[in-house]
């Protein structure tokens, strides 16, 4: 599996939000400082050849999330926007790419990408999920022969596919495969008198993402109104359940 990897040295003190707020006020905000929210998102962008951040700031539970960043391969430019992009992305419609033009440097034509929110506990999640995302899309050759992409392009390492545990009663370990249709794993819990034994799986067929949990093996002593066979899809509060259980799994 490939994981986006480059490590830059910003030259700046990484200080986090609340010991950036800590010093507003006392003549030092702003000077050499690179908030800690911004780090690993502006690595993954540092890590697409032709893409170079140049400034960023985590909004400070006041403004937007913003990095800006120069632009000199268009693959690059064209990945990263499809990797946000809201057909391909559940948080697309909360974020930007928008251009401007600066009045000094060589090149004065930038990119800033940028949240619609400005609450860091909205934020931040979002941060860590376009970063699965384009980790997500540098394993999924589709896209790229799509998109016209090389892995010349791009600064990654060969790491191996990542198990996870769910958090619920039960789990059986979860793989998340790089692929058109991805069975993110099994799990089994107990409601009342009754064991379910669930199948998870991510659907990613033509940029339309679904989630959907299948009933699996059902034990016998369920209603058979509700579980007809191995192949129902559960209803949609389930799955929302299951799903948030899985997210929250997958993040501890």
């Amino acid at each position: 599996m490939k994981k986006l990897n480059n490590k830059v040295d910003y030259g700046d003190e990484i200080l986090s939000n609340d010991q950036i707020l800590s010093r507003m006020g006392k003549g030092h905000f702003g000077n050499g400082w690179m908030d800690a929210e911004c780090v690993d998102l502006c690595n993954a962008i540092n890590s697409m050849k032709g893409l170079e951040t140049i400034e960023s700031c985590c909004g400070h539970n006041d403004r937007s999330y913003r990095i800006f960043f120069k632009c000199h391969s268009i693959p690059a430019l064209r990945f990263l926007q499809s990797c946000i992009d809201n057909r391909y992305w559940q948080y697309g419609h909360l974020w930007s790419i928008t251009s401007y033009i600066s009045d000094t440097g060589p090149e004065q034509l930038g990119f800033m990408l940028e949240s619609k929110s400005s609450k860091l506990d909205e934020i931040m999640p979002q941060v860590e999920d376009m970063i699965r995302v384009f980790n997500h899309y540098l394993n999924h050759e589709g896209r790229f022969k799509f998109l016209g992409l090389d892995y010349d392009n791009f600064i990654f390492e060969e790491v191996e596919e990542i198990e996870v545990k769910n958090n619920l009663e039960e789990a059986y370990d979860v793989i998340a495969q790089a692929r058109g249709v991805v069975e993110l794993g099994g799990v089994s819990f107990s409601i009342g008198d009754n064991s379910y034994n669930v199948d998870i799986e991510e659907s990613n067929v033509h940029g339309n993402h679904e989630f959907k949990v299948f009933l699996r093996n059902p034990d016998e002593n369920l209603n058979p109104e509700t579980c007809e066979d191995t192949g129902e899809v559960l209803d949609m509060e389930f799955v929302q359940f299951i799903q948030e259980e899985y997210r929250s799994g997958t993040n501890n």
